[in-house]
């Protein structure tokens, strides 16, 4: 999420938990927008033909100031990282 208008390219998304794989799909954006999530302030975000390691990108485009919950960019992972306590991350 950007923290007032403007825009911002984003490419190759990773998270990789200690010892294991990257969780995020398509985060390069190659098969375009797809299970990504865009509300709000940055619903005018769009899939760019220029990338850093692919040919896509995802030009975020902010109107106004985002926020975690109505407003910005974001995906649900394969699978939720533990917390440091081993249980499972529930998503809200």
């Amino acid at each position: 999420m950007l923290l007032d208008a403007g825009e911002s390219l984003l490419d190759e998304v990773q998270v990789i938990p200690a010892g294991g794989s990257n969780q995020v799909t398509n985060g390069g954006f190659e098969s375009g927008i797809g299970l990504w999530l865009v509300q709000g302030t940055h619903n005018r975000s769009v899939i760019e033909n220029n990338g850093f390691a692919g040919t896509k990108s995802l030009r975020i485009v902010a109107t106004n100031r985002g926020d975690v919950y109505r407003a910005g960019v974001g995906r649900r992972l394969r699978r939720q990282p533990a917390t440091a306590e081993g249980r499972e991350r529930r998503g809200e």
